[in-house]
């Protein structure tokens, strides 16, 4: 098994209600390019670090009411990178009632780039 590498930083994020399309940027990491899976884009920076992710149709991704979404103030964003896997968990509080969602990974095994392992926490809002 290849060493992990931990990163931790805060980000920030847009949701476009019209559109239905939610993007987080992770701050400090520089954009270089895109891997498409499903309704997600995974960007990357010239290091091969994700600097950020979209989720295209994000109310039926996470099966929430668009105006939930548009509410959403702040975002935990956790994503694991190794051997050619991604473990995506996005968490968030919504106003309504403070009940909170809470996202199960999302695992994709067959990355076609060479992307080094890591683990990315993101504070977003």
């Amino acid at each position: 098994m290849k060493e992990i590498k931990k990163i931790i930083k805060n980000g920030k994020f847009h949701y476009d209600e019209k559109y239905d399309f939610l993007y987080l940027k992770i701050n400090d990491f520089d954009y270089e390019y895109s891997i498409e899976i499903d309704n997600l884009i995974v960007d990357f920076d010239g290091r091969k670090r994700m600097s950020g992710i979209e989720i295209i149709g994000a109310a039926d991704f996470f099966n929430v009411p668009k105006q939930t979404l548009a509410g959403v103030k702040k975002w935990l964003v956790k994503v694991s990178l190794e051997e050619g896997k991604i473990h995506l968990n996005i968490e968030f509080k919504v106003k309504q009632g403070n009940k909170t969602y809470v996202m199960n990974p999302i695992i994709i095994e067959s990355l076609r780039e060479n992307i080094p392992n890591a683990e990315l926490v993101c504070a977003v809002g």
